[in-house]
């Protein structure tokens, strides 16, 4: 698989470790860019409220949402869950960019009760992706996404 594919691709399976590794990845790029980007992002102002990003980030945060989303739906594939949990994991980090943009989702001391709704369903989805995807082994053996990207183990002891 290539680089190419590994980031951009919702296509076949990968394992934990690429997939961490994957993560750690696209952490250690965003982080520094972001914080070029907006030095200012998410701090407090002066009255104690938290201030939307910049429209800068924003489009840095819509950017990295497609290779987070790719290698989170190789490995939930890796995990034979249907492949429409990528795209659906895609679509919500979209919307949270989107949301942080304009000012919505941004500090739950003044989340609205419908904010605080949407967020914790939101943060609920994406532990569950991170425990699936960080820390569950995936299915045995060829599936339908592909085959294992653990070599096979010699059946002799």
């Amino acid at each position: 698989m290539s680089l190419l594919d590994f980031f951009l691709s919702f296509r076949g399976r990968i394992s934990r470790q690429s997939w961490w590794l994957g993560i750690i990845v696209l952490v250690a790029v965003s982080t520094p860019i972001g914080l070029v980007l907006d030095p200012d992002a998410f701090k407090p102002d002066s009255d104690g409220q938290v201030k939307p990003p910049t429209l800068a980030l924003t489009l840095w945060n819509l950017l990295t949402c497609l290779p987070t989303a790719a290698i989170t739906a190789k490995r939930l594939n890796d995990r034979d869950w249907p492949s429409w949990t990528g795209y659906l994991l895609a679509l919500l980090l979209v919307a949270l960019s989107l949301a942080n943009h304009f000012g919505l989702l941004l500090d739950p001391v003044v989340m609205t009760p419908v904010e605080g709704i949407v967020f914790a369903a939101i943060m609920l989805f994406f532990i569950w992706v991170l425990i699936e995807s960080g820390f569950l082994k995936g299915s045995d053996g060829p599936n339908r996404y592909g085959p294992d990207p653990l070599p096979s183990k010699p059946d002799h002891p």
